[in-house]
């Protein structure tokens, strides 16, 4: 189970816990309070109850993107004809009035998704689209000549309830035209399968020999928005284009919303049943669990940062042939042995350091602010203070590092004389779990690169030198 996962159980136990303290669920549920007095999590007591809502949480895998909050903001849950009549402008109810011809392209493009799922024929001339007309939410027909249809979408995007009859009166209001009951095609339309017409009106469907099927806007909506964004003839306008885009983001999201309010159902099933068997779940016991959760996120960047740092050694060692070794940023002098990632010392600030001379170092470093939670890392020169600094190999060092920082916009150390680093400490990446596979060969070629250029440049000094 990911952190994710664990971030999104907890909320949810929290919210269940502060549902019930509101009086916002089933008051006979047993949720225990908050008690005054309760130091002892009984983890064990609780783990089967946690990894059921993890498992319940992974198989809905809600996931919310950047781009989804201005459907969050401004669409919320929108009334169903207000689904209708943009459907009907995609296809052709305005009578190209604002589509710009689109919407043959886009009602060809719907009419071929029904043929496909259910082995019809409609052509797709001579068709003419309302929406929100004689109470019908949709519908488009053909009358121009044969043959002839009529084609009824009942929206039910936002669960709105079965009327008496309503299937029926749609029916029957295009029987008084010029239709029979064989040319009209009755689609059903929640947003997914599972709600159904009033049982009346689907046996009177059937009695009278009109073609009756559940579609779906999670299904053949998407189907249907997916195809013609991907073949949108150039031709056609962009602004269009980007209409119908946005309309298939909405229905992304509001597909997240309904997986979402799916789960948290299944969420508070599981609690109402660990109630029922007395393994009440308070919400200091969820804070609680929340804090030892927030301790084992920060133990395993822990590790993330230790298996980086011995990739990018082993990968030194085997593909380059250099070896390199690990100081603690306080004792810069002093090599460490490190084994393993699951060693201590990565919860410090870090360094890995490989040799330019006698005089100098490359380095790789890392350390985390726990206040923040964020882990940091550096790239930069150092001094070996174990070498003699006021040899002539180690000022000319000292000249080529500096003019080299400039070039790999490295700072001055302020805190140590003779370390540069990258500025602010900020070698950008994130401690996740494709940190080692995402950076530890950039970071290697960096390395080896920063190192390459101080032992090309002290040779061009020393040939300069040799040149007067």
């Amino acid at each position: 189970m990911t952190s994710e996962y664990i971030s999104a159980a907890l909320k949810i136990l929290s919210e269940a816990q502060a549902a019930r303290r509101d009086r916002r669920i089933d008051p006979t549920s047993t949720i225990a309070p908050v008690p005054e007095n309760n130091d002892e999590f009984d983890y064990k007591g609780f783990r089967p109850l946690v990894q059921d809502i993890l498992g319940i949480v992974e198989k809905h895998q809600v996931q919310w993107n950047i781009t989804d909050w201005p459907f969050q903001n401004f669409w919320s849950r929108p009334r169903e004809p207000l689904h209708s009549k943009l459907l009907g402008f995609f296809i052709g109810s305005m009578e190209n009035q604002f589509t710009h011809g689109c919407e043959v392209f886009l009602r060809r493009e719907l009419l071929t998704v029904l043929e496909q799922q259910f082995g019809l024929t409609f052509p797709h001339d001579g068709c003419k689209v309302d929406s929100e007309k004689a109470h019908i939410d949709l519908c488009i027909r053909r009358v121009s000549s044969e043959p002839k249809y009529a084609i009824i979408f009942e929206n039910k995007i936002n669960d709105a309830p079965n009327q008496p009859a309503q299937l029926r009166g749609y029916v029957e209001t295009l029987l008084k035209e010029e239709f029979k009951d064989k040319d009209i095609y009755v689609f059903y339309l929640p947003f997914y399968l599972g709600k159904k017409p009033n049982d009346e009106d689907i046996k009177w469907l059937k009695d009278n020999d009109v073609f009756y099927r559940d579609i779906t806007f999670d299904k053949h909506i998407l189907t249907w928005l997916n195809n013609v964004i991907t073949k949108w003839p150039p031709t056609l306008s962009k602004g269009m284009f980007d209409n119908v885009s946005h309309y298939r983001d909405l229905i992304k999201y509001l597909n997240g919303k309904e997986k979402e309010i799916e789960m948290n159902t299944e969420i508070l099933k599981t609690l109402k049943s660990a109630d029922e068997n007395k393994k009440h779940l308070t919400l200091l016991d969820v804070a609680k669990l929340k804090k030892d959760i927030g301790e084992l996120e920060l133990c395993i960047k822990q590790v993330i940062r230790g298996e980086l740092f011995l990739k990018i050694q082993s990968v030194l060692l085997e593909k380059q042939g250099i070896n390199s070794w690990f100081c603690l940023d306080e004792v810069k002098d002093k090599k460490i042995d490190i084994i393993n990632a699951y060693d201590e010392k990565f919860a410090e600030r870090i360094n890995l350091c490989l040799s330019v001379n006698n005089t100098a170092s490359v380095c790789f470093g890392a350390g985390h602010d726990r206040n923040r939670d964020y882990s940091y890392f550096w790239i930069g020169y150092m001094k070996m203070k174990n070498g003699d600094q006021s040899s002539e190999e180690a000022k000319t060092t000292e000249r080529c590092v500096c003019s080299l920082a400039e070039k790999w916009k490295l700072a001055p150390d302020e805190e140590s004389d003779g370390w540069y680093r990258t500025g602010q400490e900020q070698e950008q990446m994130d401690c996740d779990d494709k940190c080692v596979v995402n950076n530890s060969n950039r970071i290697v070629d960096k390395l080896v690169e920063m190192r390459n250029n101080v032992v090309d440049k002290l040779v061009e000094m020393r040939n300069d030198l040799r040149s007067f």
